[in-house]
């Protein structure tokens, strides 16, 4: 998938990198809290590198933020290093590549604004613009897709029978399992290990709150067995599904039922800080550009704080 990203001039050596991406993450929020009890404070937030200007709580906005803070990481990389830690990347366009669909389909030109940001390949976001609509322009994705792998062929179908939804979710399952086959640096192998047993967590916490009556398949790859899950899901489990979203990282205790997505979100970013620790740049590029991500989605939780009051905000903010 390397050749669907852009190319760009060598960037920095690793340690040069490195010392770049401690600088920039000093200037991140440490504690939420406050900004929950003084929600006034959140205009006065001083700038960071990846935010030049505080922005809104509109997430296509924030979300801008963020592409042109994975543009500069990607800037800053020497090649050897932007293919050791190119899932992450190409899971962030796939993101973008959502957006952009979806906002075809309400018919907003400001989608295009994202494809802008892009780290796709011009080419790729030329045919994309002039696709004649959602369905032509998931042909043209799948087409330019497949030659890295054949099961997203199916994508076309998928948007028939889902919508831009289910294209979100098959692009993400298909990328996971291809991520997950394929060695790469111990690191990165572990935090797509991750994502998939975040995936899989939050799909079995919404089969048992919807109370489905048949399993919908899990991915496997992930460092909790799929026969785990499925026993959760036979004992409609859910006290046991959030304690184990709660212990992902190692931790002890139980979980709060109804906020699995929130505590599979935690773990995941302990993890990361934790191996972030190791004298090695992939972990620092993965841990850097996930707590700008956490940022970004805590920010947009408190601009819906006058609606939404700070208890309920409170329980979503990622710590």
């Amino acid at each position: 998938m390397r050749e669907l990203l852009r190319d760009m001039p060598v960037g920095v050596p690793d340690d040069c990198l490195q010392a770049r991406i401690r600088g920039r993450r000093a200037f991140l929020v440490k504690e939420w809290d406050p900004l929950l009890l003084s929600p006034g404070e959140l205009a006065a937030l001083p700038a960071a590198p990846w935010r030049p200007e505080m922005p809104s709580g509109h997430a296509g906005r924030i979300w801008r933020a963020l592409q042109r803070e994975y543009a500069w990481v990607w800037g800053c990389m020497e090649e050897t290093l932007r293919r050791a830690v190119l899932p992450l990347f190409w899971l962030a366009e796939v993101r973008t590549l959502a957006i952009w669909l979806r906002r075809r389909t309400g018919g907003r030109d400001s989608g295009e604004d994202l494809l802008e940001g892009s780290l796709l390949t011009d080419g790729l976001k030329r045919k994309l613009r002039g696709a004649t609509g959602v369905a032509a322009a998931v042909e043209l994705l799948a087409k330019a897709l497949v030659a890295s792998e054949p099961a997203f062929a199916r994508l076309p179908e998928t948007y028939r029978r889902g919508g831009t939804g289910a294209v979100e979710e098959t692009l993400t399952d298909i990328s996971l399992q291809r991520f997950a086959a394929v060695p790469h640096h111990p690191v990165m192998d572990r935090f797509v290990s991750l994502l998939i047993d975040g995936r899989n967590l939050a799909s079995l916490a919404k089969q048992l709150r919807w109370h489905l009556p048949s399993l919908l398949p899990f991915l496997p790859g992930g460092s909790i067995r799929v026969s785990t899950l499925e026993g959760l899901f036979a004992r409609r489990d859910a006290a046991g599904t959030a304690q184990l979203a709660a212990r992902l990282a190692g931790g002890e205790g139980g979980g709060e039922v109804g906020a699995v997505e929130r505590l599979v979100r935690e773990a995941q970013g302990r993890t990361l800080h934790r191996m972030a620790r190791q004298p090695d740049v992939v972990p620092a590029v993965i841990d850097y550009l996930w707590r700008c991500g956490n940022e970004g989605r805590n920010l947009g939780l408190l601009a819906r704080l006058p609606v939404a009051g700070s208890a309920a905000v409170g329980t979503e903010i990622c710590r």
